[in-house]
Parts: C-alpha cells; sequence; structure tokens
C-alpha cells in the first residue's frame, strides 16, 4: 500500500493513522488519492474516525 484513495462527495478531509513500522504516524487526507509512503516502509493504513 503506497496511496490512500479517500472517496466522498461532501469534501471532507480525515485522518488516517499510517502504520510505518516505526511508531505509527498520522495525516490528514483530503478526497482522491494521497501518496503515502513506499510500499516497503508501509504495512497498512486505516481511518481514525476524526476528520481535519
Amino acid at each position: 500500500m503506497n496511496r490512500w484513495r479517500h472517496c466522498t462527495s461532501d469534501g471532507s478531509h480525515i485522518v488516517i493513522e499510517i502504520d510505518d513500522w516505526g511508531p505509527n504516524s498520522e495525516r490528514c487526507v483530503v478526497p482522491g488519492v494521497t501518496w503515502i509512503g513506499s510500499s516497503s516502509d508501509i504495512d497498512g493504513a486505516w481511518y481514525t474516525g476524526r476528520i481535519c
């Protein structure tokens, strides 16, 4: 996984948590596709349930 696709029609920005082989990081993503890192650096990502 190296991209996050946030599909929405309301323009919301959401917070995702990224498991990147160290302490997890969070990122605010906008609608569309966001590059979150190299596949070798990312073990997973998920929506935290928060907006930003």
